[in-house]
């Protein structure tokens, strides 16, 4: 990851804090799109997780991200 404007550990405690609201497990199954992952069990909705690496800007997995999140629900 090479945002300069986010730390990538500050991503991960985000990722933390809404799996631990959402009562998922400590697992996650990789999701559409490549580079996205998402939390297993969560009792409380989705938590989905992408890494990328074109900085702090929009990913180019992020079209795909956001239809493959409300497709879901």
């Amino acid at each position: 990851p090479t945002d300069d404007v986010v730390p990538f550990s500050q991503g991960e405690a985000s990722l933390e804090h809404w799996a631990e609201h959402a009562a998922c497990a400590a697992t996650s199954t990789p999701s559409a799109p490549d580079g996205c992952v998402a939390r297993d069990g969560c009792a409380g909705g989705p938590v989905v997780f992408c890494s990328h690496d074109e900085g702090h800007d929009w990913p180019g997995l992020a079209p795909a991200s956001i239809w493959a999140f409300f497709a879901a629900q």
